[in-house]
């Protein structure tokens, strides 16, 4: 049963990775303004939680985790890729961070399009994946 165990959990661990390679767009062009992470974790207006991964339920493990975003002028997320985390999560927080909102970034009074990187803090056990923004 171990063996099995081993294995199964190989595979949910490749897998998001195959799905986050297929992600990596280019998240920031040249003509979008970049942002610092303070200021995208300001812009920050619902953040959805995060669904555990199967067979998270026997494991427990926390970490931090980078993201690209790139955030359209109406605050909703267009483009996310992953920097570095735990290979496990990535298909979970992907799905996730497309689901949040953000208040529109102003420059001259009109809303822009904008890009950055989010750092999450999180913790995984049992059935529940907690995180905070850094």
């Amino acid at each position: 049963m171990h063996l099995l165990s081993a294995v199964l959990i190989g595979l949910v661990a490749v897998a998001p990775l195959a799905i986050a390679q297929d992600t990596t767009l280019e998240c920031c062009p040249a003509d979008i303004e970049r942002l610092s992470q303070e200021q995208v974790r300001k812009l920050v207006k619902k953040a959805q939680p995060i669904d555990p991964p199967p067979l998270s339920s026997r494991m427990h493990f926390s970490g931090t985790m980078e993201l690209a975003i790139r955030v359209s002028a109406e605050g909703v997320v267009d483009c996310v890729s992953i920097v570095s985390g735990h290979a496990l999560l990535y298909g979970a927080v992907i799905d996730s961070v497309r689901r949040w909102e953000f208040r529109p970034y102003k420059r001259d009074g009109l809303s822009k399009p904008f890009c950055g990187r989010i750092v999450l803090r999180y913790e995984v056990s049992d059935h529940a994946v907690k995180y905070k923004l850094v």
